[in-house]
């Protein structure tokens, strides 16, 4: 190929790469900007985490898999096993090659998702305030309300005064995380970065690996034909040549 040919393609590649080059640089500057600028911090909680409460555990790990065997149509491969706090409750946590299942720790029955009332009084027994009004919704998906790593769906709830920082409560772990507008920012933009709004929109995994193998291959091409370009090509030998007699 000529050098008109590669300038043609290094045109094309510009305009469609382009477009993503642009949404890798401004996210990724979004991302490191928050820690250099004066953003409004997360409320200090006015209790500390609360040591884990063993006494109420009397189901063992095994009788917890057991149990969990005895769920109809629930046969699986056990992967790894789990105790941690779910708001009030401590619930065995079975890691399966079908996905998880929660056993509670002092009945050894299955684990129930998280109810609002409970989410809410994790939230309080947290950051307390004093009796005031908390308001929540529930998000089964990640949207600008909350589009951060608690387990979806989630309860998120705020201050009907100010919404600027949100509390998330994971439905199936009881996970608590705390976001101000700027993390949510940055999380939004965090994932920006890697396209994942894509697999947001199309629901579609595969699609998602397929954009982000598609930019890299833009990027790749518009590299080469821009070296191309810069690079001098080799002249072509002039004349014919010479045909050996034998």
């Amino acid at each position: 190929m000529n050098r008109r040919t590669y300038r043609l393609w290094h045109h094309w590649l510009a305009i469609i790469g382009g477009f993503f080059l642009a949404i890798f640089t401004v996210t990724g500057v979004v991302i490191l900007l928050p820690k250099h600028l004066p953003w409004p911090s997360v409320p200090e909680a006015v209790q500390p985490a609360a040591a884990v409460d063993l006494s109420g555990v009397t189901v063992s790990p095994a009788e917890a898999v057991a149990r969990a065997r005895t769920i109809p149509g629930r046969e699986f491969r056990l992967l790894r096993v789990e105790l941690a706090p779910m708001g009030p409750h401590m619930v065995y946590t079975l890691e399966t090659n079908r996905g998880q299942i929660r056993i509670n720790a002092a009945t050894g029955e299955p684990t129930a998702a998280l109810t609002a009332e409970e989410a809410e009084a994790v939230v309080r027994a947290r950051y307390g305030f004093n009796g005031g009004t908390l308001v929540h919704t529930l998000e089964d998906q990640r949207s600008w309300r909350y589009w951060g790593d608690a387990g979806l769906p989630a309860y998120v709830f705020s201050q009907p005064e100010s919404r600027s920082v949100i509390y998330a409560v994971g439905l199936a772990d009881g996970a608590l995380r705390v976001r101000t507008n700027s993390m949510r920012l940055q999380d939004f933009m965090g994932r920006s970065h890697t396209l994942w709004p894509v697999a947001l929109l199309t629901g579609s995994p595969r699609v998602h690996n397929a954009a982000l193998l598609l930019t890299g291959l833009l990027s790749l091409l518009l590299v080469a034909t821009g070296f191309f370009l810069v690079l001098p090509l080799p002249k072509r030998r002039q004349g014919a040549s010479v045909k050996n007699p034998d």
